[in-house]
């Protein structure tokens, strides 16, 4: 991994919660009812200073807000983390990702003062008013817009991101237009995952039943490799030196170089409850957790545990290290 002295980058999970249900979140099944087990939860004031103390803070360069389950917005303690983060360290960057579709007016003019224009917001808006609900199920289009548009008014940074699906891909320009419009910092297209093997994404209701499919998008230059069907991984996705006699997803995966992000970055991952992990990526599994993935992790370390401190899991913890 790094050493402790290395870190300047922090992922944190504030909340598990979230207003929406989109189909390629873990949270829910293709964005139906929400997993039987999975309990709700957020982080404090008092949780968060209890892992990310004053000198950890002074030292990074970059913290996030973002997570694997919950929009950090539903955070009743955000506004309080986000000042105790600028009032001892003014210099650092924090970035929000969020749906947009909830909390006040009063909120969102509050949350632009916290941080001096080192803060960010990336909203994520997924098309216009009639498509960005098909994949952000549950939100609120004139909601959104209207937070947009408060927080960017009083000096606020926000950027749009946006995810890119067969049935939004129409309307890029015009939502980038409206971005430049309403006074975003940027407008960053993004490629979708979650697809399944059969490049398709199913949607599901409340009660499990089936509702619509989502497809990638038809243009190959905004198509992430794995939303294209097992056999259809041609050689202009698979570098030369990596193509085989079948150039297919199992293929690629095989065979391309891991560059690891937050290893290069020098960052690792907090979770709701505290659990200190090498990455988001791992950040689904605790100790207490069943499946394939969670066995996984656990091979690594005799002793797995994710309650330590960010100290103790950077300097003297085996697992951290083999990963």
């Amino acid at each position: 991994m790094f050493e402790y002295n290395d870190l300047t980058q922090l992922h944190v999970e504030l909340s598990s919660m979230c207003n929406a249900a989109s189909p390629g979140c873990p949270r829910n099944i293709y964005g139906g009812y929400t997993l039987p087990a999975f309990k709700e939860k957020q982080m404090s004031l008092e949780l968060f200073k209890s892992i990310i103390d004053n000198d950890i803070l002074k030292n990074i360069t970059r913290i996030l807000f973002c997570g694997n389950y919950g929009d950090p917005i539903t955070c009743n303690d955000i506004i309080e983390i986000l000042k105790y983060c600028s009032s001892v360290n003014p210099d650092i960057h924090i970035i929000i990702h969020t749906n947009g579709s909830l909390r006040t007016i009063k909120f969102w003019k509050e949350i632009a003062s916290t941080n001096n224009n080192r803060l960010e917001v990336i909203f994520s808006i997924d098309g216009l008013e009639d498509t960005n609900k098909i994949y952000r199920r549950n939100t609120n289009w004139n909601k959104i817009i209207e937070n947009a548009k408060t927080f960017i008014n009083v000096g606020g940074v926000a950027i749009w991101e946006y995810l890119a699906f067969k049935h939004n891909e129409h309307q890029i320009n015009k939502a980038k237009s409206l971005s430049i419009e309403l006074g975003f910092k940027q407008f960053r297209l993004k490629k979708a995952f979650g697809f399944e093997q059969n490049g398709q994404m199913k949607v599901l209701n409340s009660e499990g039943n089936y509702q619509y499919t989502i497809f990638p998008p038809t243009t190959k230059s905004i198509t992430n490799i794995s939303a294209k069907p097992v056999g259809q991984i041609d050689n202009i996705d698979v570098p030369p030196s990596h193509i085989q006699n079948n150039k297919n997803v199992i293929t690629y995966n095989e065979y391309t170089e891991i560059s690891c992000l937050a290893k290069n970055g020098k960052e690792i991952y907090i979770d709701v409850e505290g659990g200190v992990h090498p990455c988001c990526f791992l950040g689904h599994v605790s100790v207490d957790s069943p499946g394939y993935i969670n066995q996984q992790y656990k091979q690594f370390s005799n002793n797995f545990n994710t309650k330590m401190s960010i100290k103790e899991a950077l300097s003297n913890n085996s697992y951290f290290n083999k990963i």
